[in-house]
């Protein structure tokens, strides 16, 4: 197997040169946000936006001496709006972006197999967030930002080749770019890797100590007793029950959101790694493409099956559904999220349309309604192996994809700096 690892480390190498050779940057700004027009007045507003932003996209091409791309591309879109008072939600945007760019970067979205996009606006739960709420979780969010006094949308696009190889090569060179389970992973990223919640640490015994006071509190006893050591204190009482309950919910959605994609989570078939190490140990296959399914992970219909509702009402049935069994997913409500949705077999829809029928009701069931909840999302079509049909949502926090997609950039340039044969060193 050594060789074939040799082999797959070269490979990996010319996939990374190529990769920052065939990356297409473009940068857009304006007054406003793009969108999808509901009446004419709008009609004739966002034709003349999209004509100045056409002319941004044909003047960046040229500059950089470019041309379509002719195959199946991974597309990342970033939209930065803070300055936007009432920012569009992401789905009308990200379709009147990806519709802009036909024909001058690809030949049509169909050619899409993979979207990232994250939105930078004032509906950001963030922006309403009390400190508890993010203090106490452990975690450092990704806070919005972009400028105020306009719009910029930065779009990179580059074949979907180079993008699997990107998540294969970081996943295969874990431990040599970040370290072991031990190491501090210093570098860049390195904290996707880090369990989120403490299992069997700080944050498990935390809880638990928590709920006990949560019980104690509902039975009456020891601090919460009529005649407890604060009972003449009911101010202290109620400062320390809205500290203990803060607390609660910031690590109980620590817990819910710990995940992360897979080395499965990506377009494509599984790796040549994978493959190999399915073929020495069969049975790991089984442990690796079988979906565990619970309260942040789970399987919508399978878009292309037949039914008796239009799909997204069943998208909307399925999820009140799922949230109906698993009262923890309330601590969803007031977070920053980020949706890994993996599309197996291959829909008729485009993935921003099947984006589009997941992310808002999405929102108006788990979050309580509240737009920009979802900070960001990423959406691929899967293949078979990779795990049931349907759609598969994993939520995560929004700060969880960040750091995995940092990660994957210091891969990356950890072996353009070393060269496939890193090993020899």
């Amino acid at each position: 197997m050594g060789r074939e690892f040799a082999t797959l480390d070269r490979r990996s190498y010319f996939d990374a040169v190529d990769a920052e050779l065939r990356q297409l940057r473009l940068e857009f700004t304006s007054d406003g946000l793009l969108r999808k027009p509901e009446t004419a007045v709008q009609t004739r507003r966002m034709r003349a936006l999209a004509n100045t932003l056409t002319r941004q996209a044909h003047e960046q091409i040229r500059a950089q001496g470019r041309r379509p791309f002719r195959g199946e591309v991974a597309v990342e879109l970033d939209i930065h709006a803070v300055g936007v008072e009432q920012p569009v939600t992401s789905p009308p945007a990200v379709k009147a972006y990806l519709d802009l760019l036909q024909g001058i970067v690809y030949t049509d979205d169909r050619s899409i197999a993979y979207l990232r996009v994250t939105r930078h606006a004032r509906d950001n739960p963030l922006f309403q967030a009390v400190p508890q709420d993010w203090v106490y979780g452990g975690v450092t969010p990704r806070f919005p930002h972009g400028p105020e006094a306009h719009v910029e949308v930065r779009i990179t696009v580059q074949p979907l080749r180079t993008y699997v190889a990107d998540v294969d090569r970081m996943f295969h060179l874990r431990e040599e770019v970040f370290g072991d389970d031990y190491d501090d992973r210093d570098a860049d990223g390195g904290e996707f890797f880090r369990d989120r919640f403490g299992h069997n640490g700080f944050d498990d015994n935390r809880l638990d100590e928590l709920r006990e006071e949560a019980r104690d509190e509902t039975e009456g006893r020891g601090l919460w007793a009529s005649g407890g050591p604060l009972a003449a204190r009911p101010d202290l009482l109620a400062s320390l029950r809205q500290m203990h309950r803060a607390e609660r919910r910031a690590l109980r959605r620590k817990l819910l959101l710990d995940g992360g994609p897979g080395p499965l989570d990506r377009p494509g078939p599984p790796s040549v790694i994978q493959r190999l190490m399915w073929h020495q140990d069969p049975d790991s296959k089984r442990l690796d493409a079988d979906d565990w399914f619970g309260p942040g992970r789970f399987l919508l219909p399978d878009p292309s099956a037949p039914r008796g509702l239009p799909w997204p009402q069943e998208v909307k049935k399925h999820m009140a559904a799922h949230h109906g069994r698993w009262r923890v997913l309330d601590v969803l409500v007031g977070a920053p999220l980020a949706l890994d949705l993996a599309v197996c077999p291959e829909a008729s829809k485009d993935l921003d349309n099947l984006a589009r029928d997941i992310v808002v009701p999405f929102e108006q069931v788990f979050c309580g309604n509240d737009r920009g909840t979802v900070a960001s999302y990423r959406i691929y079509r899967a293949e078979p192996d990779s795990g049931p049909p349907g759609v598969r949502v994993l939520v995560i926090g929004d700060e969880r994809l960040n750091t995995f997609e940092r990660a994957i950039a210091t891969a990356r340039h950890w072996l353009l700096l070393r060269g496939p044969r890193y090993k020899d060193d």
